[in-house]
Order: structure tokens, then C-alpha cells, then sequence
């Protein structure tokens, strides 16, 4: 009775055996191919069939990828241009926008009293040339950038400058078709200035708003420190002619005055 039990038990587990062998190799079939067996079989519901869940896998990772993947910006030094179309400039403001005109003018007014202000008291390499410098750049605020901006219309002016004997004087007399500027043959001939400008316009230079360190005189002078002002109806409203002293003069005074008078230039 014991051994008919023992070769029961016996074959209970040769056929248990064989069978979770049968399930196991079943089961490795169908995940390695889930429609080897049925080939029409439908997803369960809810979810959707390989392919598609795959595609979909596919197409949610790139989304993801392109919306938080940063983009990296340009270099300021290769930027494009900016496309924006300029804003236009209130009629009458001479083409500057709102505010513009007077905040520059003001930051102007503002450097020319911080350069004045301003000593290089130590003797120090360099401090004799920043002198030089910030008093160029007051003369010129001065003289040429400040008077300008108060009053954008004003008359353009064209200094003609030159080397002595160069024939200057002669030139300018030409454009006006008057003897305004004497010339001659001794050197230096013109030792002052001489402003010619139509009749309209000699309101303006004699305001002393243009090169104002200079004195107005309506005859001939020899001081440097002044400027001659002549009228001449021949010439056109709006464009004046300054006949400067030689910039090569054997004169101090005179290279100076021309290389101020020069720097007043609009032409």
C-alpha cells in the first residue's frame, strides 16, 4: 500500500511538473508575441494597440522635448537688427521725438559745466593734455554744438579755410559777387574774420549765439577778436560764408582763431 502511494505521488509530480513547464513556455510565447496566436485580437479597452502606444510614446517625447528644451539666444554682437518701424516725430519738433531736443540739449548744458568746473591740479602725466582737451570740448559746445541745437534752422555756415596766399578771400568774394573780404598780397592779408550772409539772415549772427566769444563789427578791423559781418543780396537766404585767417599763419593768434572758426563750420 505504501509504495502504490509513493508511485501515485510520483506521477502527480511528473505530470505538475510537466505542466507549469507547458504554462511557463506559453507564457514566454504570447509576451514576446502578443498576436502570434490570435492576430485579430483587440487591445482590452482603454488601451490602445502596441503600434499605436508606441507612435504615440514616440510623438509625446518629442512635444515634451520642443517645449522644454531652451532656446538658446543669440549673441548681443550678432543680433539682427531690429525690425520695429521707427516711431514719427511730433510735427514741429525737427525730427526728434517727444522730449528728446530738450534732454540732450540739457545733458550738453550739464557736461560743459562739470568740464569747467573740472582742475587736474596734480602734475601728473597726462593732466596738461586733459586740460587742453576739456577746453576744446567747452569751446565747441560753446561755439557750435549748443547754438545749433537751440535753434535747428538757423543759416548753415561755410568756413573757407585754407593755407596763406592760398587765395581765400578771392573765393569768397567770387561766390558772393562782391568785394566783401579785401585781398591782397601781403601775408597774412586776413587777420579777422569776415561773415557774409544774406540780409535776412544777419539777425542770427549778430545775436552772438554762433561763435560768441567773438565781438560783431559791421567795418573792417585787424583784431582777431572780433567778426566782421557783411550782407550781401546776391546770396542766398539761409547759407553764409566765413572767410578765416590761414591755418599755417606765422600768427599764433591766427591758427588758433581758424582752427576755432573751423570747428563752428557746418560745410
Amino acid at each position: 500500500m505504501t509504495e502504490a502511494l509513493r508511485a501515485v505521488n510520483e506521477a502527480v509530480r511528473v505530470v505538475t511538473e510537466a505542466v507549469r513547464a507547458e504554462a511557463e513556455k506559453a507564457t514566454t510565447e504570447t509576451a514576446e508575441n502578443p498576436t502570434a496566436e490570435n492576430p485579430t485580437a483587440e487591445a482590452p479597452a482603454g488601451e490602445d494597440p502596441p503600434e499605436d502606444a508606441a507612435r504615440k510614446s514616440a510623438t509625446t517625447e518629442v512635444a515634451a522635448t520642443s517645449a522644454v528644451a531652451p532656446v538658446a539666444a543669440s549673441p548681443p554682437a550678432s543680433s539682427p537688427p531690429s525690425l520695429t518701424k521707427p516711431v514719427a516725430a511730433a510735427p514741429g519738433s525737427n525730427g526728434t521725438t517727444a522730449g528728446g531736443l530738450p534732454n540732450l540739449t540739457a545733458a550738453l548744458v550739464g557736461l560743459r559745466h562739470t568740464l569747467a568746473g573740472t582742475r587736474f591740479t596734480l602734475r601728473m602725466p597726462g593732466a596738461d593734455e586733459a586740460t587742453r582737451t576739456a577746453a576744446a570740448t567747452i569751446a565747441q559746445l560753446d561755439d557750435y554744438l549748443l547754438p545749433r541745437l537751440r535753434r535747428l534752422d538757423a543759416p548753415l555756415l561755410v568756413v573757407v579755410g585754407g593755407s596763406t596766399g592760398a587765395g581765400k578771400s578771392t573765393l569768397v568774394n567770387s561766390l558772393v559777387r562782391a568785394p566783401v573780404s579785401p585781398a591782397g598780397v601781403l601775408r597774412p592779408t586776413t587777420r579777422a574774420p569776415v561773415l557774409v550772409c544774406n540780409p535776412a539772415d544777419s539777425t542770427w549772427f549778430a545775436e552772438n549765439q554762433l561763435l560768441p566769444g567773438l565781438a560783431r563789427t559791421s567795418s573792417p578791423s585787424t583784431d582777431p577778436g572780433s567778426l566782421q559781418l557783411v550782407t550781401a543780396d546776391h546770396l542766398t537766404a539761409g547759407l553764409a560764408y566765413l572767410d578765416a585767417p590761414d591755418i599755417d599763419s606765422v600768427v599764433d593768434s591766427n591758427r588758433a582763431l581758424a582752427t576755432q572758426l573751423l570747428a563752428a563750420a557746418d560745410l
